[in-house]
């Protein structure tokens, strides 16, 4: 069996065991969680072993060939590197690829213009330098190892469950108004046919690439084109001093990603290219469920 360990098996870290498992039975993967999940493991039960993380065992973590991260710094420190460095001190570990998920907040705010994975990285939120220092702290601790590590800054995340036609449907869909901030997006199963790329390519060393769409637009274009498919009258929008802080943090930063490294040095070709696509296609399903 194929071992795969994801510390913490969220929205995309599930997206991916589906996706290995779907083409594969040969994986064994275990994640770790905090939280009762959202939906049950009906399909593939058999292969993923959930688990708090306080239960994992030197063993299997040492065990494990793939190694993905999904869980946030906790007070501006990685909660996860501690703990590989004890596994990796006592003795041998099996770990041939590792992935860490960050967030294009990295970047800060660049005022609508283009970034890639080379542009210097200035963050505007404790958040985002809080993804840098985790970053850089990961590339330190895995660059004398003779192992892959790709490090992916993530744009907005949706898909099935987690989309404006989610929150359209709820009542709870918002925007601001008079805002010119611009943000790419990426649908959850790009994340997912990425993250399987680099894991059957595993370059070796330290590869950073952005996880983006290829249409970077403004919140209220996606919001409206969602009520466009649903049949909705467009939400009232709200000014940026109405908004929370978390949201006027968020909306402090405006960027266009660009995800040209994805495609050439993973041979990606993204299944959603842009929100049109993918909210297409899930108001498609919206529609056959019901």
């Amino acid at each position: 069996m194929i071992q795969l360990l994801c510390f913490g098996f969220g929205y995309s870290a599930r997206a991916l065991a589906e996706r290995l498992l779907a083409r594969d039975l040969l994986w064994q993967i275990r994640g770790t969680t905090s939280r009762p999940l959202q939906a049950p493991l009906n399909r593939f039960a058999e292969n993923i072993a959930i688990c708090p993380l306080e239960s994992l065992t030197a063993e299997q973590i040492a065990a494990a060939e793939f190694l993905l991260l999904s869980i946030p710094p906790k007070g501006g420190q990685d909660p996860i590197l501690p703990l590989l460095d004890e596994v990796r001190r006592a003795g041998p570990v099996g770990w041939k690829w590792v992935g860490y998920l960050s967030a294009t907040s990295v970047y800060g705010d660049h005022q609508g213009r283009i970034v890639t994975e080379e542009t210097p990285c200035q963050p505007s939120s404790r958040r985002g330098q809080a993804r840098l220092d985790a970053e850089r702290a990961w590339g330190d601790f895995f660059a004398p190892m003779e192992i892959s590590l790709g490090i992916f800054r993530l744009a907005g995340i949706y898909g099935p469950g987690r989309s404006v036609l989610d929150s359209l449907r709820a009542g709870t869909a918002r925007y601001i108004k008079d805002s010119d901030q611009v943000f790419n997006r990426i649908h959850v199963t790009d994340i997912a046919q990425a993250l399987q790329h680099s894991m059957t390519q595993r370059p070796k060393g330290c590869h950073v690439y952005n996880l983006a769409d290829d249409l970077p637009a403004l919140p209220a274009d996606v919001l409206r084109f969602g009520c466009e498919l649903l049949g909705y009258d467009m939400p009232e929008g709200i000014s940026l001093a109405q908004a929370g802080e978390k949201t006027r943090s968020f909306y402090g930063e405006s960027k266009r990603t660009a995800n040209d490294k994805i495609k050439r040095a993973l041979g990606l070709t993204l299944a959603y290219p842009d929100y049109r696509a993918g909210l297409t296609a899930l108001a498609s399903q919206l529609t056959r469920s019901g």
